[in-house]
């Protein structure tokens, strides 16, 4: 069942709950006015009476007098006056029916605001020394007709109003539902990696928030994707250099030195030349294919991380740089935990630290090189990895991450690490990372 529907439903369903209860209150306001406008006639007819018989002594007057003065009240509405002889004839004094004027009422509402009402004797003794009794009966059909009209215009009114709500309610829901389906095609081009279209901006203060959060995590998402597009084609890139570079140090160093033995080899099988010589020759060419290979193994992977440690390596590492870089002192502290730590990390910490040397030797122009390695936290271990020099610097606002920055951020991240960089200009860089070992 669709959001819109349902919000349709409860609202026809409160709505109509409305109703019922509005309903149900003015039937019973009118009864209650019903039996309110009864009682005030029956109790105004009695005062008139009352008055009337009371404003002339009746031992002086005759039976048509005091008939004339109670039939002055027949002009009161829901009432029926008669006159009880004593001999039990009922004399009707007025001629109020209470349907004369009264419009067409429904049986049912009738029957849901009429009650019974007593009717209401008057005792009269009469120049004659006879008691008669003047009875006042009660016909409400009047009343309930005037309280149906009025029923009607309130009950109009609750159904317009309701009315009037849902479509309020309806174009409101309609507009935020047009925003959610806005919101919910913006989230599916996200997910098919089309970061080009951020959402517009939104009247609703919770609608703008959540625009602004989502086109905030597009940019990000955005930014990450071109900075994953241009590490991979720089990855591709130093790959196909790396390649030839090996092709053409096979091709210039082992085919060269391969031929020049195939040469000698021939040469002395053919006893063409001094075999001593020969052999020293093949020797020495040996020798520089053995250098060769290993330089090329060295590039290829750190063969003393294998053999001796992370320590180890750090240290050949730095050897082989501070013979490159002479104005650069590069200073390590390892922790003796390092060479613990599992192969797999062993390595990325050490491609990190590389190619950390690397980015200060190319662009820090700094004088001093600080490395530190620490495995912190007994309970659950971290590798820490502080790489700081006294470099230009540059400012944090401003900062750009490079290939060997962004080389080093997604190794941390593929070891669910941190990394944090605090740069100032001439003042240097700070690299601190974090990489939990467990």
């Amino acid at each position: 069942m669709s959001l819109r529907y349902q919000i349709h439903l409860r609202i026809l369903f409160t709505l109509l709950i409305v109703l019922i209860l509005g309903g149900a209150t003015l039937i019973l306001q009118a009864r209650q006015s019903v039996a309110k406008e009864v009682q005030s006639s029956v109790q105004l007819a009695l005062q008139l009476i009352t008055l009337s018989l009371n404003k002339t002594s009746y031992s002086q007057v005759d039976d048509n007098t005091w008939l004339h003065d109670i039939a002055l009240v027949k002009e009161i509405h829901h009432l029926t006056i008669q006159l009880k002889q004593p001999s039990g004839q009922l004399l009707q004094l007025n001629a109020n029916s209470g349907l004369s004027h009264a419009p067409q009422t429904p049986d049912w509402f009738v029957w849901m605001v009429a009650k019974a009402y007593p009717a209401v004797s008057y005792p009269l003794i009469t120049l004659d020394k006879k008691t008669v009794q003047i009875i006042i009966g009660v016909n409400e059909l009047d009343e309930i007709s005037e309280a149906w009209q009025e029923t009607k215009v309130f009950f109009g009114v609750i159904l317009l109003l309701s009315a009037g709500l849902f479509i309020a309610v309806n174009v409101i829901f309609r507009h935020v539902l047009q925003t959610v389906e806005s919101i919910l095609k913006n989230l599916s081009e996200i997910e098919t990696e089309n970061y080009q279209n951020p959402l517009p901006h939104f009247a609703i203060t919770e609608f703008e928030r959540i625009a602004l959060a989502i086109n905030h995590l597009t940019a990000t998402l955005h930014k990450a994707q071109q900075e994953n597009n241009r590490l991979t084609l720089h990855s591709l890139q130093i790959q196909e250099e790396q390649r030839q570079t090996l092709a053409q140090e096979l091709h210039d160093e082992l085919g060269q030195s391969i031929t020049a033995i195939k040469v000698m080899a021939v040469t002395g099988k053919k006893n063409l030349g001094n075999p001593v010589e020969i052999y020293q020759s093949v020797i020495s060419v040996c020798d520089h294919l053995v250098m060769v290979v290993r330089s090329m193994m060295k590039n290829l992977h750190p063969l003393i991380l294998t053999e001796l440690g992370l320590s180890a390596s750090l240290h050949d590492l730095i050897s082989h740089w501070q013979n490159r870089a002479e104005d650069l002192k590069i200073s390590l502290s390892c922790d003796v935990g390092v060479d613990l730590i599992d192969g797999k990390m062993a390595i990325q910490a050490f491609r990190i630290v590389q190619e950390g040397i690397t980015n200060a030797v190319r662009h820090s122009q700094a004088q001093q090189l600080s490395i530190t390695l620490v495995v912190e936290n007994e309970a659950a271990q971290t590798l820490s990895i502080a790489i700081e020099d006294n470099g230009r610097g540059q400012d944090f606002s401003q900062l750009v991450l490079g290939f060997g920055l962004l080389g080093m951020q997604a190794r941390v991240k593929s070891l669910k690490g941190t990394m944090q960089i605090l740069t100032a200009e001439n003042q240097g860089m700070e690299i601190h990372i974090n990489i939990p070992i467990a």
